[in-house]
């Protein structure tokens, strides 16, 4: 799932997105961290396993205005999601990053940053 708009940055009314991947510790928290730093927007990280670090909630998923899925390809994540879950009509952009990289390495925010600047157009400034 590839994203089909831009969502623009509004800082006087910032967005709720959540960040989802396997247990909620690496990839998820990073990209979460990305958000609330470089787009002034709320973010949150979960995982879809049950003994995740965050455990994904139908609350987590009702707080979001955007959803953001680590991968697909290999963990499945929005088809767990989707499956168990009521997503209603959230925005959710899929990113296929593989489970390979502790939480904020630099390899891993490059890719989520390039990915990030895709979906929001804005970065606030410093």
């Amino acid at each position: 799932m590839s994203p089909d708009f831009t969502v623009q940055n509004q800082p006087d009314s910032p967005m709720n997105v959540l960040c989802i991947c396997t247990a909620g510790e690496q990839r998820s928290p990073t990209a979460a961290r990305l958000v609330r730093e470089n787009y002034g927007h709320e973010a949150r990280a979960a995982g879809v396993h049950p003994l995740a670090f965050q455990a994904l909630t139908q609350r987590d998923i009702d707080w979001a205005d955007v959803l953001l899925f680590m991968n697909e390809a290999e963990d499945r994540h929005h088809t767990i999601v989707s499956q168990n879950f009521s997503l209603g009509d959230k925005k959710a952009y899929v990113f296929d990053i593989p489970d390979i990289y502790p939480r904020d390495d630099p390899e891993l925010a490059k890719i989520l940053s390039g990915k990030l600047n895709e979906i929001f157009s804005n970065p606030a400034t410093e």
